[in-house]
């Protein structure tokens, strides 16, 4: 039968083996190069036309950055389509800004487009968007409306909902 000092000296031993090998384990990983990383949400221009859209329609919820695929949905492919031959069309894309109502319903879509947006690429998405039901305002990034602007162009969609 082992002594207590025996058995005591074989714990230690195996606790300093299960913290050496943490220690390994924690090096290797601080030793690799990062893969992801945080990045903004916005870019400053488009944190400052948020804050625009905030306080230009205090009254409805607006959203940044929401992926097409969170308000679109495709039908299902007929027998023999390619299952993503919709759904693929839309589902990397993201819509700049989202207007809500207190219900939590789709006013309208805002897109703010600078100078590497490709106008036919913006008119087949806008026509995707459309076909579901969602108009879509466009605003230079160089010529920003006002307020005042933002919310009369917003306005006809909210008198255009059914309840």
């Amino acid at each position: 039968m082992p002594s207590n000092a025996a058995l005591l000296t074989f714990l230690v031993l195996v606790l300093v083996v299960i913290a050496l090998r943490k220690i390994y384990v924690l090096y290797q990983r601080a030793s690799q190069p990062r893969i992801f990383f945080p990045k903004p949400v916005l870019t400053p221009n488009e944190i400052q036309f948020f804050k625009t859209l905030q306080i230009a329609l205090p009254q409805y919820i607006v959203l940044a950055q929401v992926a097409m695929g969170a308000l679109l949905t495709a039908r299902q492919p007929a027998k023999g389509e390619n299952a993503f031959k919709y759904r693929g069309k839309f589902s990397q894309k993201i819509v700049d800004f989202v207007v809500l109502d207190t219900r939590c319903q789709v006013i309208t879509l805002i897109e703010l487009d600078d100078s590497t947006h490709d106008r036919k690429k913006d008119a087949d998405r806008d026509a995707i968007t459309a076909e579901a039901g969602y108009p879509t305002i466009r605003y230079q990034s160089k010529n920003k409306p006002s307020t005042a602007k933002i919310l009369q162009d917003v306005l006809p969609f909210v008198k255009n909902k059914v309840p």
